[in-house]
């Protein structure tokens, strides 16, 4: 098992990746709850753990202490007789002073059935992409299915599929979203535009929002509301009307540009 100090400075302080860095307090505040996480979670399931997964805020530098949830990812070598939601649950209470948002808690063997059978582009490029997530805790089990993931490239058919699918919960079905989390909504799902751009046209894989965005063959003023729609994000602003339009109306127009890669 690779432990948790020898991936701290690199998994907190900066992403080694995406050269993104935690504001100081941030930094701190990641630093003393990845260990308590990483400390619960070992505790709990001692050698029957494979694999402690950070991702989503705590990962890409956009963490706000007090605010953001550390999302969560937990795989387990062995999973037989375990109650998976009441484990969820526990778990919870056991993390709730780190606000632990625990996305996933499956065994290895779930987690193969799910990536074969139903799995997702976001969670694909999470495990797979070096910047996609934070491994707190780590073993050659997980680390094996990891890399044969990274082999298992998904199919342009596979990724147009899964973004019809998208695009009907999340597009179609927008206005059932309130608040900040419209403009969380539509961040997320423009991320996922640009990671499958650049992987079409590239053939490779990067999480960041960032990277991708400048990578993009788009004109200049997409690129300006794009970053601006990031600003809002972190910014935790709501959207005006107007430009929850214009970012649907870009969103339904990549997606006929991925399908006119095929």
């Amino acid at each position: 098992m690779i432990g948790f100090q020898d991936l701290l400075s690199k998994s907190v302080r900066k992403n080694q990746y995406t050269r993104v860095r935690f504001p100081y307090r941030a930094y701190m505040h990641l630093k003393k709850a990845f260990a308590r996480i990483n400390r619960v979670v070992h505790h709990e399931y001692g050698p029957t753990l494979a694999a402690i997964i950070v991702f989503g805020s705590a990962n890409t530098g956009d963490y706000k202490p007090g605010i953001s949830d550390i999302d969560l990812m937990v795989f387990l070598k062995e999973g037989r007789g375990v109650d998976y939601e009441e484990e969820k649950r526990r778990l919870f209470t056991l993390l709730k002073d780190e606000h632990a948002s625990l996305t996933y808690l499956m065994s290895l063997a779930d987690l193969r059935e799910k990536m074969k059978t139903r799995g997702s582009w976001s969670s694909y490029i999470t495990l797979v992409a070096k910047d996609g997530s934070t491994t707190l805790s780590t073993s050659p089990a997980f680390e094996r299915i990891r890399a044969k993931l990274k082999k298992s490239v998904p199919s342009l058919e596979s990724i147009i599929t899964y973004l019809d699918e998208k695009d009907q919960t999340e597009l179609d079905g927008f206005s059932k979203s309130k608040g900040f989390n419209r403009t969380k909504l539509l961040y997320s799902h423009m991320r996922r535009k640009l990671q499958i751009m650049y992987f079409i046209e590239m053939h490779k894989l990067r999480f960041d929002y960032h990277f991708c965005l400048n990578h993009a063959n788009l004109p200049i003023d997409e690129k300006r509301y794009l970053r601006g729609l990031y600003l809002a994000y972190s910014r935790r602003r709501l959207l005006t009307r107007t430009e929850e339009q214009r970012y649907l109306a870009l969103a339904r127009a990549y997606t006929m540009r991925i399908k006119g890669k095929e």
